[in-house]
């Protein structure tokens, strides 16, 4: 089940991330289009982990919520993979 966090769950989120994580569609605009600008979906956010603790931090928050996640490298992949499907709300 997908669901939509509220904004203070979201600022749980912001707090532990603080400075690496984006909400505002300014900031998350280059994360949601794959390189050759072909495909573009949206985010709720965008959170970039320090470390593999983190990571696994964030997995646990977006499943506790019902946040579906697209894990993003580099956003330089030629099959669209990293960007999300414009169904529901996510985070790459």
């Amino acid at each position: 089940m997908t669901a939509v966090p509220t904004a203070s769950t979201l600022d749980s989120l912001r707090a532990a991330y603080a400075g690496r994580l984006w909400t505002e569609p300014a900031d998350t605009a280059p994360f949601l289009t794959d390189w050759r600008g072909q495909w573009t979906g949206p985010a709720l956010a965008v959170a970039q982990p320090a470390n593999t603790a983190e990571v696994a931090q964030l997995l646990a928050w977006c499943h506790a919520h019902g946040v579906p996640v697209v894990p993003q490298g580099g956003n330089t992949g030629l099959s669209g993979g990293p960007v999300p499907e414009a169904a529901g709300q996510r985070l790459p």
